[in-house]
């Protein structure tokens, strides 16, 4: 199974992070943005089942008195999309992955029919009934580039006794009003190191 763990601020602690990055950004004259948003990507390959990928969120990646996550699945290829495999299929728009998520935002752990049947979580922008998110910028390492964060992740999930690999990547939401021009000036002035990072941006 793959997983996608996304590890964000709660709503009443500062945002460290993304008030730097909106300070930055101001800093290089792009003045139409209101707040950023900063979440922690880990991208994680394993044969786990979602309660152990919990387990992971909340141990190993997440300070639960201050931040919260959420984890969306998707079947690797060839691998059946079921319930024993803790993985119930959505079709999304575009012919996108099947797709699923659970959520701790309200904290307190996941129910049991949660684990058995994932709720959908809002991933794509606008369209076919989802709500539009905020433009984002994400940034990942490039293939074969050094990933400390992932090696060290790696090496804490082989203590646990299970095997996964991981790669992590940072991604910015933008709240305000912005250019895609606008974007691609952000990814390259400020959050990519273009020579061992690439970036994505939704809009």
């Amino acid at each position: 199974m793959n997983y996608k763990i996304e590890v964000k601020t709660k709503e009443q602690f500062a945002d460290v992070r993304g008030e730097k990055s909106l300070s930055e950004i101001k800093g290089i004259g792009i003045m139409g943005i209101s707040q950023v948003k900063y979440s922690a990507i880990y991208l994680i390959e394993a044969d786990f089942d979602i309660s152990q990928a919990e387990m992971i969120a909340r141990e190993l990646l997440t300070d639960t008195v201050s931040e919260t996550f959420t984890i969306e699945t998707e079947p690797r290829r060839g691998e059946l999309c079921s319930p024993a495999k803790d993985c119930e299929a959505f079709p999304l728009r575009g012919g996108a992955p099947f797709h699923s998520s659970l959520t701790n935002e309200k904290g307190g752990g996941f129910p049991k029919a949660a684990r058995a049947k994932p709720s959908i979580e809002t991933i794509k922008q606008g369209g076919g009934g989802f709500p539009k998110l905020p433009p984002s910028i994400e940034i990942l390492h490039k293939k074969g580039a050094s990933d400390p964060s992932s090696e060290s992740i790696i090496r804490a999930i082989k203590d646990l006794k299970l095997s996964a690999q991981v790669k992590t990547a940072d991604k910015y939401y933008l709240y305000g009003h912005i250019s895609p021009k606008d974007l691609e000036t952000i990814a390259v002035k400020l959050f990519a190191n273009t020579l061992i990072q690439d970036y994505k941006i939704e809009y």
